[in-house]
Order: structure tokens, then sequence, then C-alpha cells
């Protein structure tokens, strides 16, 4: 019997999917990553296209970013990987360094993505910071999971 939380449908009917049990993939937490990053992703093109205006692509890209780290921090921290809290701040003092150097990782994907596109002049500019931001999910997904919040 069920409660009537969408959620916990949600949850049940994901974790039954073939290719879940096949893979013995965490599903809800890949989920969970991709409606954090998803908003992210969001701040990051939205600030990022707002910028356009008075700054070029790549430094709109750069404020588009940072904005987009605070999103990613908060949410996959507290929510994602649900990172046990001790009380004194130690657990998020030991994973920050990681986490930044997983953005700037992600920073730099992106910023070298789009620096080619925009080398051959390939895309519109809103094209070409959607392909920038699109290409740094999968491999940062993999870095959290197994580096930052293990």
């Amino acid at each position: 019997m069920t409660n009537g939380d969408p959620t916990t449908t949600a949850a049940r009917v994901l974790r039954r999917t073939p290719l879940a049990r096949l893979a013995g993939l965490p599903v809800m937490e890949i989920a969970r990553f991709g409606v954090v990053g998803l908003a992210a992703t969001a701040v990051h093109y939205l600030t990022a296209l707002a910028a356009l205006p008075v700054a070029p692509p790549l430094y709109a890209n750069v404020v588009g970013f940072l904005t987009a780290v605070a999103v990613s921090w908060i949410g996959h921290s507290r929510w994602t990987f649900r990172a046990a809290a001790d009380g004194t701040g130690a657990g998020a003092a030991a994973r920050l360094p990681r986490f930044v150097a997983t953005v700037i990782g992600g920073f730099s994907m992106s910023q070298g993505t789009l620096w080619l596109v925009e080398r051959f002049d390939a895309l519109p500019d809103a094209l070409a910071l959607m392909v920038a931001v699109g290409v740094v999910p999968p491999t940062t997904y993999l870095l959290n999971k197994y580096w930052v919040f293990k």
C-alpha cells in the first residue's frame, strides 16, 4: 500500500526499470543528480545568456558557470549524494577541495568546448553556450559520486 506520495511512487517505478535492475544503477541518485544538474545548467545558461549583451561569450560563460556552482554544491551535497553532516563541518571541509577541483575540471571542459566552437565560428553564440554547458554533466557525475562525495 502506498502513501500517495508521488516521489515514493516515482522512486518505485524507476527502481523497477529493467535497465536499472540489470545494470545495478543507483537510479534515484542519478535522477536527483539530473534534477540538480538541470537546475544548475539552467542557471548557468540563463545567467550567461543575460550577460551576452555586455560581455563576449567566453566571459559570459564564466559568470554563468560561477553562478551555477552554488546551485550544484548545495543541491548535490544536501540532496543528490546526501552527504552526512557531523555537526562540525568537518565533512564539508574535507569534500570542498575535491568539489572545487571537480568544478575547475568541468569549467575547463566547458571553456575548452566553447573555445573550439567559437574558434571555428560554427554556431551562433547562444547555441555555442548550450553545447559548452552540455558536455560537462556525465563527467562531473562520476567525479562527484566516486571522489567528492564517496
